[in-house]
């Protein structure tokens, strides 16, 4: 069984560091913006095996195996094709190694924590993302499906170390950290804004203090 955010997060805390949320991604809305992804790129993908068809039964020639395949009504310059097709777009998903399935494996393991002193991402019982006040940008609110959203506090870039697009979609995902697939985004939103807010204010009285206790030594 797997455990609790609280205690998969208590495991990582820093000496004096406390606990002040932690939550999952929504596994389910997470996977809705690839799983309609994967819809079109099936649509498209089934069209232009109806318009590559005609070519492949002029450019494809198996003379061994056509009476064979005549005999029960089929050529191998279209069955092939057809089971290449086939074999792509099942087969990953048979051993899990397609995008939906990585794509499962990573929103579960997935658990987001506000402590005292950092922002967490964790994947599995490990540390993926760690994220002071001093090092989170402004949080953003990106729409996953109705009622659901992330809230992003930083950005990677969007290229890979060739110059080309991340193609991975767990990459991808990886690139913006945040507190994903949530349904009081907002909310969240407001509490780690009020969170850096805290922090500059106690930066703020600790240098006020320095700057004092510096004053009254001198006189």
């Amino acid at each position: 069984m797997r455990e609790s955010p609280e205690v998969l997060v208590s495991q990582v805390l820093e000496p004096g560091e406390k606990i002040l949320w932690t939550g999952r991604p929504h596994v389910e809305v997470s996977l809705e913006e690839h799983a309609r992804h994967r819809r079109q790129r099936m649509v498209v993908g089934i069209g232009a095996l109806l318009l590559v068809t005609p070519w492949l039964l002029s450019k494809t020639v198996f003379p061994s195996f056509s009476e064979v395949f005549a005999e029960v009504g089929l050529e191998p310059r279209f069955v092939v094709p057809i089971v290449v097709v086939l074999a792509v777009m099942i087969l990953p998903r048979v051993f899990k190694i397609d995008p939906k399935s990585r794509l499962d494996r990573y929103f579960n393991s997935l658990t987001y924590a506000m402590t005292t002193g950092r922002l967490l991402i964790l994947e599995g019982d490990k540390i993926r993302e760690a994220r002071t006040p001093e090092e989170i940008r402004a949080p953003v609110i990106r729409e996953r499906a109705p009622g659901f959203a992330d809230v992003n506090f930083d950005e990677r870039d969007l290229h890979g170390d060739h110059g080309g697009k991340i193609r991975d979609p767990v990459a991808r995902e990886r690139r913006l950290a945040g507190f994903k697939a949530l349904p009081n985004a907002q909310e969240m939103k407001l509490r780690i804004e009020d969170w850096v807010e805290g922090y500059q204010d106690r930066a703020a009285r600790e240098v006020a203090d320095f700057v004092d206790g510096v004053a009254a030594r001198g006189k």
